[in-house]
């Protein structure tokens, strides 16, 4: 019996009023050759094609807020652009594709937004801060490791659930 390979999943924002789509790539394109192409849903058009991944694009998420669009790859990247400008505000290479990534938590830090987010990987699961650093004017990431009971066994993490009162 022969699988077939993921489909990358669309992302409808929280309003309902964009869509984002990851494409599967091709070879016969050089440079950037899975783009993710962000709809306005009230216009059925094209709002803007955002280019990075190299490889299918397997997951999307808006951030709750619409301000962000998060996509990974089989090419084991992560970006984060910021949908009011098409750009890439963070960026990173893992040794294995993300299979989990998951907006946990948003919040007021001075003028800017503060993001909580869970990034997990088959290798590891890390909670992260997102946030702007006036400082250097970028935006930056903060990480923290999650131990997770390993038993022996190699997990890969899909979804995630966060008690906001520790109660386990």
């Amino acid at each position: 019996m022969r699988s077939s390979p993921p489909k990358p999943a669309p992302a409808i924002s929280a309003s309902g009023s964009k869509l984002a789509s990851g494409q599967l790539g091709t070879v016969h394109h050089k440079g950037y050759g899975a783009p993710v192409i962000v709809w306005d849903l009230n216009t059925k058009r094209p709002l803007f094609t955002l280019h990075g991944h190299k490889e299918r694009v397997d997951l999307l998420r808006f951030s709750p807020d619409e301000r962000f669009l998060v996509g990974t790859g089989a090419d084991c990247l992560l970006h984060i652009w910021d949908i009011q400008t098409g750009e890439v505000i963070f960026g990173k290479k893992f040794a294995k594709p993300v299979c989990l990534f998951q907006w946990c938590d948003v919040q007021a830090k001075g003028r800017r937004t503060q993001y909580e987010v869970a990034i997990g990987t088959a290798v590891e699961l890390t909670m992260n801060d997102l946030y702007f650093d006036p400082t250097r004017q970028q935006w930056m990431v903060d990480s923290t490791v999650i131990s997770m009971p390993t038993a022996g066994m190699t997990r890969e993490y899909y979804c995630s659930g966060r008690s906001l009162d520790a109660d386990e």
